[in-house]
């Protein structure tokens, strides 16, 4: 910084000074200061996208498209799954009700059974006693169904008789057994009959018929009544205790 003087008053000034303290004259070589300028703001940074650490908020993830067709098959087994309990119970209902609803003899076939062998009676053979000859007619009974003899199965059965479920003619008796049976069946009968009076001239005899098919054995606790008739012992009623009891079931409802 220099000194100069004031041209009005003589006065020692700076030559940075605008005016003269002393006169108020204003200097005219005084050098002129820069002005302050405000600095310039430096150029906006570009914009960039938000960093995301690895511990920032996870946002909403959608499915990708190949996740659908497994999501899809997996519901599709679930509901095949439950569709399929359901039939499963419905059908262990129905067929433990259709267990108790037999209304017909059942026969059983047996390809490969052989008929055991029984002591060969006539129905109208005279012997010492009645429940003897009663025995005789039920054996008589079960020899033609093994050996197909139904000429002599309709001449054991009476003229009508109640066979399991209706009334019916001898002949059509046998012709039912014919439509039920197969090539092979067999039926035996298991332990010791037993009779029982049931008036003079009439007497049921129980027995358990033992029938055998492709390996299967079955058996029914059977009854038949023989009643006396023009001299000799006929079957007048066929059945046994299951078909009885389902009869007597559906009965009351």
């Amino acid at each position: 910084m220099a000194l100069i003087k004031c041209n009005e008053c003589g006065w020692m000034v700076s030559d940075r000074s605008t005016f003269c303290p002393n006169c108020g004259h204003k200097i005219e070589n005084a050098v002129q200061q820069p002005s302050c300028q405000q600095p310039t703001a430096p150029p906006p940074y570009p914009p960039q996208q938000a960093f995301r650490g690895p511990y920032s908020a996870p946002s909403a993830r959608k499915n990708p498209p190949y996740m659908w067709p497994v999501i899809i098959a997996v519901l599709a087994v679930i509901l095949i799954v439950v569709a399929a309990v359901i039939v499963w119970v419905v059908n262990q209902k129905n067929s433990k009700a259709v267990a108790v609803e037999r209304e017909e003899v059942e026969v059983v076939v047996d390809a490969d059974a052989e008929a055991q062998p029984v002591e060969e009676a006539e129905a109208a053979i005279p012997v010492t006693s009645d429940n003897d000859a009663v025995v005789e007619v039920l054996y008589a009974w079960n020899d033609c169904h093994n050996e197909r003899d139904f000429d002599r199965l309709e001449q054991i059965y009476a003229p009508m008789l109640h066979f399991y479920t209706q009334d019916v003619s001898n002949h059509k008796a046998v012709e039912l057994f014919k439509s039920l049976l197969k090539d092979d069946w067999t039926q035996t009968i298991d332990g010791q009959p037993v009779v029982e009076t049931l008036s003079d001239t009439e007497k049921k005899v129980s027995f358990m018929k033992r029938t055998e098919s492709k390996g299967k054995v079955h058996y029914y606790p059977s009854y038949l009544v023989v009643k006396k008739l023009d001299g000799r012992w006929r079957v007048t009623y066929e059945s046994d205790d299951i078909t009885d009891e389902n009869v007597a079931r559906k009965a009351k409802r």
